[in-house]
């Protein structure tokens, strides 16, 4: 049996599962010494947070659309007035394993709710939070007669609290388990058509050489801090260039980053004036507002970077 003819066949085999199918691509990649290939295999099985130098493929960024639960039970989509924006921030890399993948389409609902990052959830619910109070404080009063604050306080009371999340069709995860059909396919072709069939699971020599010749593209160009993911960001701080109290450090790690010079400055501002900041922390108010107003309102997600790395670099230099 010729192995990688064998591989070609259960790849163009839709019923073939595709955790036995990355396994069999796997045990091929290590006999010909191709260890950037059978790592990615592995990733795919057991997690990308394990193989650190292996970057998510671009085939791993899902879209989607923000939504509102509502304490009044209702699921309702958040209203942009931003399109652009809008666009940047409803995607996610995905990082799970295949397994959890399959998993979530065995499940059979059209539609996939997914976490969003701890600091844009908590932006959104800030955001409406302000618009509620601005309108129970400015408008709500004018409604009704002076004395009339039993109906005020009513009003008041159906405050409705939301949970954003990102609401994602099936079909995206759908892509991300046929593009790893894919990769295989093509990497099964490119291997046929250097000569490399591994007759009876034997490869030579000259198969393991010629193997290495072989082009293939897995990961995405982007650098691992552009990744939004829902595993763990594997690039620290003590990586990016950040030194604890030095706050030019910070300013060049952000700027390099894509924000602009009068965002770092009001950071520093804060940094510099806020009394409770040593005991907040990264809890601050100020400085969590700074960080909201960045992953909406600022040029960060237009790049494309991770709003925990900016955290994280913030983090470091403070020494949290």
């Amino acid at each position: 049996m010729k192995a990688i003819i064998e591989l070609q066949k259960r790849a163009m085999d839709s019923s073939t599962d595709i955790v036995e199918l990355v396994r069999y691509a796997y045990a091929i990649a290590q006999k010909l010494d191709l260890q950037d290939f059978a790592d990615w295999c592995n990733a795919e099985r057991k997690g990308y947070e394990y193989y650190p130098n292996i970057i998510l493929p671009d085939y791993r960024l899902v879209h989607g659309t923000i939504m509102l639960s509502c304490s009044d039970g209702k699921r309702i989509p958040m209203n942009w007035t931003d399109i652009q924006k809008a666009e940047e921030l409803q995607q996610k890399w995905i990082g799970a394993v295949l397994p959890s993948l399959i998993g979530l389409l065995h499940k059979n609902d059209d539609f996939i709710s997914m976490a969003l990052s701890s600091t844009l959830e908590q932006y959104i619910k800030n955001y409406y939070d302000k618009i509620f109070n601005d309108w129970a404080n400015n408008v709500i009063p004018y409604l009704y007669a002076e004395n009339d604050f039993i109906k005020y306080a009513m009003i008041q009371n159906k405050k409705i609290e939301i949970n954003p999340y990102l609401s994602v069709h099936v079909s995206e995860i759908v892509k991300i388990v046929e593009a790893v059909r894919d990769k295989i396919m093509d990497w099964s072709l490119e291997c046929e058509g250097q000569g490399i069939l591994g007759d009876e699971w034997i490869f030579t020599d000259k198969d393991k050489q010629m193997a290495q010749n072989i082009t293939y593209n897995i990961s995405s160009v982007q650098n691992m801090a552009n990744q939004n993911t829902d595993t763990t960001i594997n690039q620290t701080a003590q990586n990016m260039s950040v030194t604890k109290g030095d706050f030019q450090s910070l300013a060049n790690f952000l700027n390099d980053r894509g924000i602009s010079k009068p965002n770092i400055q009001e950071l520093k501002e804060i940094i510099d004036i806020e009394p409770n900041l040593a005991t907040e922390g990264m809890e601050n108010g100020k400085l969590q507002s700074w960080i909201g107003k960045i992953a909406i309102g600022g040029s960060l997600v237009a790049k494309g970077v991770a709003v925990e790395t900016i955290v994280e670099g913030i983090k470091y230099y403070l020494g949290f």
